[in-house]
């Protein structure tokens, strides 16, 4: 798994009872409950809370952890296996320090701060139960980052929105531990996580029992072999994914892209191969032309990847 959580140091500190405080440009923000996010370091936080008479616990969340910050200015949306992590860490925090105040520490980085309020916004939907509206709007402060970092495509607002929704439909629940091969039962996390990583396929569900995603397989791969290891990178043969999607249960693969692999191995384990203009949208028209988005509506497949 390329992304990981931000590892942690607790510092134990005093706790204003204000919900913001700006102090040099620094500005902590309540979020919910005992939960704050401090857009500064830790000594600076620790600065600005320890003269309260209520003790808390400092967080530092640094950006130095992440390999995905690539010096960008744009918001990128965190995978659904750091959201579990991350949801995982703050609850066994809040858990095992149930009188204490959590105070989370962003840095000074732009990226960082935003990526540590689109997480805390996530976990607060998934174990707190706040909706989507109730929990953006408890970033308000945070407004004017948001709107630095987005893009017609990208924002915390949208990302954030869609886990909600993913949620509300039973797609994703930290909680449960099952088998997610039907689309009755929300994505096993153990099993996302596992074929998420890099090693194993980097495949991403997206909706159970329907709707996957994965690299295009590299048909440079010598016969015989299923994978290849470059430079720090796991390629993957049309072998791997054929046998792996078949396992998964997957029938159908969209191709979306222009890579030209040899499709025999998918067909000889029953799956069928085949581009956008070749698929028969919801309603009848092929998909050539409006774009693949029309080609997954709903009823447009059983399974597809």
């Amino acid at each position: 798994e390329s992304r990981q959580t931000a590892k942690i140091r607790p510092h134990s500190v005093q706790l204003y009872s204000r919900e913001m405080h700006c102090e040099g440009g620094a500005l902590i923000v309540r979020v919910h409950s005992e939960l704050y996010i401090a857009l500064c370091g830790v000594r600076q936080a620790k600065g600005l809370v320890e003269r309260d008479l209520q003790s808390g616990m400092v967080i530092e969340f640094s950006p130095s952890t992440h390999v995905e910050y690539t010096g960008g200015k744009g918001f990128e949306p965190s995978s659904l296996s750091e959201i579990f992590r991350f949801n995982a860490m703050v609850a066994t925090l809040s858990k095992q320090h149930s009188t204490l105040k959590l105070i989370l520490c962003s840095g000074p980085n732009i990226q960082s701060q935003v990526h540590l309020a689109f997480l805390l916004g996530c976990h607060m939907i998934m174990t707190h139960g706040l909706g989507f509206e109730e929990a953006y709007l408890a970033f308000r402060p945070l407004y004017g980052l948001f709107e630095q970092t987005s893009s017609d495509e990208m924002s915390v607002e949208k990302s954030m929105r869609a886990f909600c929704c993913a949620k509300c439909l039973n797609w994703i629940d930290f909680g449960q531990h099952m088998d997610s091969s039907s689309s009755d039962h929300p994505i096993c996390m153990d099993e996302c996580n596992h074929y998420a990583s890099m090693i194993n396929g980097s495949i991403l569900r997206i909706i159970p029992g329907k709707f996957l995603i994965f690299d295009a397989p590299d048909p440079s791969i010598p016969a015989g072999k299923l994978y290849q290891d470059d430079h720090g990178r796991r390629r993957f043969a049309p072998g791997f994914y054929a046998d792996l999607l078949h396992h998964l249960g997957v029938r159908l693969v969209l191709r979306l892209g222009a890579a030209d692999y040899d499709p025999a191995p998918f067909a000889r384990r029953g799956i069928r191969v085949c581009g956008a203009e070749d698929v028969e949208c919801v309603g009848g028209s092929t998909c050539g032309a409006a774009g693949p988005e029309e080609a997954l509506g709903e009823g447009a497949f059983d399974r597809f990847s």
